[in-house]
């Protein structure tokens, strides 16, 4: 594998992507996506390299992912050998929920599950709505997946910074309601998602805010899901955005215009295929 599978060409309007195979549709659409932001960072020698940041999850899946990466851009292995040992993982540890051969699997469970970590990273805190009683912070189990209400509106942006826990508990000092909101302990480097059939509009970054450190996440995958197929968008740092198709382009991802020009109804449905998760990093 030369070193052209990894970089774009706007003269020929592609780049190149992992082969398609029917049983793979949902594990190539996601892992396309990691493979392209860690791998096109690494190439342009961007200081911060996104292989240490997926590591410092301390997520199995996603560290085989990304010594994987480096075999692939070593030309060492090929990107479905590499998938393959991962799915085959997978199946190892949950044979029901990533089975093998022509059988649908969960795109949403597959980034659960490479994105997990057994480290709590946020927190919630009780405080009253009227007065300035709060408890005392409290570890959450908020990950770096996140499910929105079917009911939401508004954008990704306005979702991810009014996260909060339902509760019906009265302030002990003015009974006036409460709220629990949730927050990072430390800034995330990447979040994923999961809106799919909601009117949330696709925000083009998002802004995490902390007691001392603000950190902004930008668009920069999007999977799509429709007649029992899987598609993906891969958005470079410059905001280019390339799509990728196993089954329809094979090796390559085409391009496919500017993600300042793209209309929002442009990104929630792809070739007639609807969004089902956004990666943010």
């Amino acid at each position: 594998m030369n070193k052209q599978c990894y970089t774009m060409s706007q003269k020929r309007g592609l780049f190149r992507a992992p082969n398609w195979d029917v049983t793979h549709s949902v594990a190539n659409a996601l892992i396309t996506a990691c493979e392209k932001l860690a791998i096109t960072n690494r190439i342009k020698l961007v200081k911060s390299s996104w292989s240490k940041k997926f590591k410092s999850l301390d997520n199995q899946y996603l560290t085989m992912l990304v010594n994987g990466f480096k075999q692939i851009l070593h030309q060492q292995k090929s990107f479905e050998t590499v998938r393959d040992a991962v799915r085959s993982k997978l199946h190892s540890a949950y044979p029901a929920r990533f089975p093998k051969g022509h059988v649908g699997i969960s795109v949403v469970a597959l980034a659960v599950e490479l994105f997990r970590t057994a480290r709590t990273v946020a927190s919630s805190q009780l405080l009253c709505t009227q007065c300035q009683y709060e408890e005392p912070e409290i570890s959450d189990q908020l990950g770096y997946v996140l499910y929105a209400n079917r009911n939401l509106t508004g954008s990704t942006s306005r979702w991810v910074q009014n996260l909060y826990q339902l509760q019906q508990q009265k302030c002990p000092e003015c009974l006036a309601e409460m709220d629990q909101p949730i927050f990072y302990n430390k800034p995330p480097c990447v979040l994923v998602l999961e809106y799919a059939q909601t009117h949330i509009r696709t925000s083009h970054r998002l802004k995490i805010k902390l007691d001392e450190d603000d950190v902004e996440l930008h668009l920069r995958g999007i999977v799509y899901h429709g007649r029992f197929h899987f598609t993906s968008q891969f958005i470079s740092r410059k905001g280019d955005i390339w799509y990728h198709d196993g089954r329809e382009t094979g090796k390559t991802c085409i391009y496919n215009g500017s993600l300042t020009s793209t209309q929002e109804s442009e990104l929630k449905k792809c070739r007639n295929r609807d969004l089902v998760l956004a990666l943010y990093a």
